[in-house]
């Protein structure tokens, strides 16, 4: 049975395209936020270690970081629908090469796209969120064997981002790692996951045919 083609964006009628009007009027306007969305960015480090001198400085930064989220998100979602909505898996991966960092978001962490990211060899900052949803990447950084990308806090964030995006070499080693012992890592060891969920399923099975209830390792 051959395998289906996915039409890529270009291969597909304009009738049955996203509107993206909404977003931006052209690419033009969407090259013109994202130069403002470069050269914005690095002001983020403007309040580090400033948060707690008074209620106006918090206020600025939290009305600086909404401007800036928006932009971002209008970039980000203009480009990943213009560019790469219809592409098949592997042209979608391939668009992490173009990516120097992957800037989580937090309180709620990106999943698969982020483990996506490694696979591709794109590096992932993340911050350890309180919740299951907040941890997530930072549970991926330490399978695939870089918890030094996880940060604690938001200042520690910005720090790591800011630094990685003037270091060549540093980004280079990590995607270094990424390649070849990354690959190599437990999240992506697919056969060893398989094996331990059936592990845990039977676990499952055997304990409720006895009667009990104990915690056990998914491993």
């Amino acid at each position: 049975m051959d395998e289906t083609k996915i039409p890529t964006r270009n291969e597909i009628p304009e009738a049955d395209k996203w509107d993206l009007s909404y977003l931006f009027a052209g690419a033009d306007k969407w090259s013109e936020d994202f130069a403002w969305v470069q050269a914005t960015f690095p002001r983020l480090t403007n309040w580090k270690g400033r948060l707690g001198e008074s209620a106006a400085t918090l206020a600025e930064m939290l009305e600086f970081e909404k401007a800036l989220d928006l932009k971002i998100e209008r970039v980000y979602h203009y480009a990943s629908l213009q560019l790469a909505e219809d592409s098949a898996n592997p042209d979608y991966l391939a668009l992490y090469a173009h990516a120097d960092l992957f800037l989580d978001t937090w309180p709620y962490n990106a999943h698969t796209t982020a483990s996506d990211a490694l696979w591709a060899g794109c590096p992932v900052v993340t911050i350890l969120g309180e919740t299951f949803a907040g941890r997530v990447a930072a549970s991926l950084l330490h399978a695939v064997g870089l918890p030094e990308l996880v940060t604690a806090s938001i200042d520690g964030y910005v720090e790591r981002a800011v630094a990685l995006a003037g270091d060549d070499a540093e980004r280079a080693r990590l995607r270094a790692h990424l390649a070849g012992a990354g690959r190599a890592s437990p999240l992506f060891d697919t056969a060893a996951t398989t094996r331990a969920l059936e592990r845990a399923y039977t676990t499952m099975v055997e304990q409720r045919r006895r009667g009990v209830r104990e915690g056990f390792a998914v491993a």
